[in-house]
């Protein structure tokens, strides 16, 4: 009976200690993090999450591994609040859907970690258990059992799995952040529940300035999340100019916020803000549009001033102009039997174009040839697409970050060699869409990259190419619009020919190419006409 009592406590004790190894940790969510082992922590750039190879897409099925860290947006893991409280879904990369996964809803030791469409089971929910200093151990619901390094090994490759819980760096992770590079440290318990609604996004207040003779309760404030890009919150400032937003309904979930304030005949103000930075009381200051002037509207930005005689939208803070040549357009300006090859396919003679009809024709053949022989390696892409797309891809190391963008001499051989010109995301497509333009003989001065703002969601940005025609600076966004008809020179538009949900005609940044001495962001499309 003695004997049997001892078995028993020992039983209760051990499971006493189990249930205190797997004391849950508030988690912060909708932030980025790359996890790294603790045998690597501080010592090196191995052993972070990766899921193998450099997918565009997050395929189901794939083996989560260890490897030294690059840009790769699956190197990068979110955290979802999930049931009962205190457990996570880890959602991989940019997807949506991707989730982290137990192989086959497995509980035996060895079973692997891996990506697999979200379905909201106890394999795809996880505790976080704070051993201290950023330390964590990652228990699956499913099982209990704890994630960890396979044969206790951080090298490149090793695969990552569960097992049952003991101590030991190969079963202890550190969630880094992303934007500022340093571990999640979780707050004493006390600290966190007292500061539990710091996890929210500020709602902004300040004052609004107006100049001498304006009422400022004229003036319109309107508050952006995401979910309000749309239908923002609006408020009228009192008569002392002080604004807030008492009744906004946030929640952890919102990440990006964006204040305006607008009123007729003025040049409007603006602040934008991320939830992990605090902005305090925010001014702000509208102004009279300067003399010769007008203004152009933005459904995000208000009323903005835009100078006819120098082109340059004078009140969109952060406007910048970017000559990257070395990354993006390296050699681009070398002649080479490649760019000759080009211009053969393209149909042009590459003698550089003097006039805005020689602009027209070398933009509308570029654009047809373009149009047809890209393929995107985004989604379910071939095979034989995929391949040709990490061909043209300059990488010091498998996996590694792309050191430069691939080259007209790299599309042209692999073009020679498939068929085709392998493109990815809307960089890619427009990188590779001005690089063949300037090379078909535009001139540096009559176009640019561009990119613009999105209307879903705030944080999102667009990229596409301009080129300066009959004195409008024209967009064409060869991702989106690839299959559209070229217009013609008497009727020429933009391509699309509405903004749609990318501002195109109010792009944040221009990207100029080899030669060009732009120094400033055009106002696009027929609004941006140049006096």
């Amino acid at each position: 009976m003695k004997r049997t009592k001892l078995i028993v406590l020992g039983m209760a004790m051990l499971f006493a200690l189990q249930l205190h190894s797997q004391t849950p940790t508030e988690m912060p969510t909708g932030k980025k993090f790359y996890i790294q082992s603790a045998m690597n922590y501080g010592k090196n750039n191995g052993g972070y999450w990766d899921v193998p190879g450099y997918p565009n897409e997050i395929q189901k099925g794939s083996n989560i591994q260890v490897f030294d860290l690059d840009e790769g947006h699956d190197r990068t893991f979110t955290l979802h609040r999930s049931s009962p409280e205190g457990y996570y879904e880890i959602q991989i990369g940019n997807t949506s859907r991707s989730r982290i996964d137990i192989q086959g809803a497995g509980k035996g030791n060895g079973t692997s970690v891996k990506t697999w469409d979200r379905n909201g089971k106890d394999h795809q929910r996880f505790l976080f258990h704070h051993l201290g200093n950023g330390r964590f151990k990652i228990f699956d619901k499913n099982s209990g059992k704890a994630i960890c390094l396979a044969g206790r090994s951080n090298s490149n490759r090793s695969n990552v799995h569960i097992w049952g819980d003991h101590n030991g760096p190969w079963m202890e992770w550190y969630l880094i952040d992303v934007q500022t590079k340093k571990p999640f440290i979780p707050k004493p318990q006390q600290q966190q529940q007292q500061q539990q609604h710091n996890n929210m996004i500020p709602l902004p207040e300040g004052k609004v300035v107006v100049p001498s003779g304006y009422n400022v309760q004229d003036v319109e404030v309107r508050f952006f999340l995401d979910k309000y890009r749309n239908t923002p919150i609006t408020t009228k400032p009192n008569a002392s100019g002080y604004y807030s937003f008492p009744n906004a309904q946030i929640d952890e979930n919102d990440w990006h916020g964006l204040v305006v304030a607008v009123a007729d005949g003025l040049v409007s103000d603006h602040y934008a803000y991320h939830k992990t930075i605090a902005p305090g009381n925010i001014e702000l200051k509208l102004t009279v549009p300067k003399q010769g002037s007008t203004l152009i509207y933005s459904q995000h930005l208000g009323n903005l001033e835009f100078t006819s005689n120098s082109k340059y939208l004078t009140n969109v803070k952060g406007t910048v102009v970017s000559d990257r040549d070395d990354f993006f357009f390296r050699n681009l300006t070398r002649e080479t039997p490649q760019k000759s090859n080009l211009r053969e396919l393209i149909g042009v003679s590459g003698t550089e174009a003097k006039t805005d009809k020689e602009i027209y024709d070398i933009a509308k053949q570029t654009w047809e040839f373009f149009g047809k022989k890209n393929r995107s390696v985004m989604g379910n892409a071939p095979d034989d697409v995929k391949k040709a797309f990490d061909e043209s891809l300059n990488r010091e190391r498998i996996n590694g970050p792309v050191t430069f963008w691939t080259t007209v001499e790299q599309f042209v051989d692999i073009y020679n060699k498939y068929g085709f010109i392998p493109v990815g995301n809307c960089t890619s497509y427009a990188l590779t869409f001005a690089a063949f333009l300037r090379v078909a003989g535009i001139p540096a001065n009559k176009m640019a990259v561009q990119r613009m703002h999105t209307n879903a969601p705030l944080s999102s940005e667009h990229w596409a190419v301009i080129i300066e025609m009959n004195n409008v600076w024209y967009w064409f966004d060869p991702q989106r619009s690839r299959n559209t008809p070229f217009p013609s020179f008497e009727r020429l538009t933009s391509i699309p020919s509405t903004h749609s949900i990318y501002e195109y005609h109010i792009p944040f940044e221009i990207v100029t190419l080899p030669g060009s001495t732009i120094n400033y962001v055009p106002h696009c499309g027929e609004e941006g006409v140049i006096k």
